[in-house]
Formats: C-alpha cells, sequence, structure tokens
C-alpha cells in the first residue's frame, strides 16, 4: 500500500492546464523505473533492471526507501538512461 503522505499531489505529473495525470501509485512506478534505469549503466540486463524495479517499488511502497523531492518531481522528466 503506498502510504498517504508520501504520495503528495505537488509529485503527481500534471498536464500543461495543472490537471494530475497519474495516481500517486503510478507515481511511485514512475520513479522506481527511472532509478532502476541507471543499472544499466553497471551492465545489469533488462531482466535484472525491470527486477530492481519491482524492489525499487516495494520498499517506496513500504515506506522503507523514499527518494528526495527532486528524484521524484524529476523523473521521467529526461528520457530514462
Amino acid at each position: 500500500m503506498i502510504p498517504p503522505h508520501a504520495g503528495g499531489i505537488r509529485y503527481l505529473l500534471k498536464d500543461e492546464h495543472g490537471h494530475v495525470m497519474e495516481t500517486p501509485d503510478q507515481m511511485w512506478h514512475r520513479v522506481a523505473d527511472t532509478v532502476a534505469s541507471v543499472e544499466s549503466l553497471y551492465g545489469l540486463t533488462e531482466t535484472e533492471i525491470k527486477a530492481q524495479d519491482e524492489v525499487f517499488y516495494h520498499l517506496m511502497a513500504g515506506s522503507y526507501f523514499l527518494p528526495n523531492s527532486p528524484t521524484i518531481m524529476n523523473a521521467y522528466m529526461i528520457s530514462p538512461v
């Protein structure tokens, strides 16, 4: 379960009119995918990166790991690695 306090509306992707375009759960998947994508720089395969994506997602969903605000806000704002 995504902690309510951790999925603040300010971190959700919005369109050009300020309308929210994702749920908190989608946000955590977006952030986990972005964080895990860096592993490609260290030689992990796509399968291994997907496994890391799931690990990051579950850590964030369980409030064991919460990235800093810039990481949450900027995830996927530039092309993933």
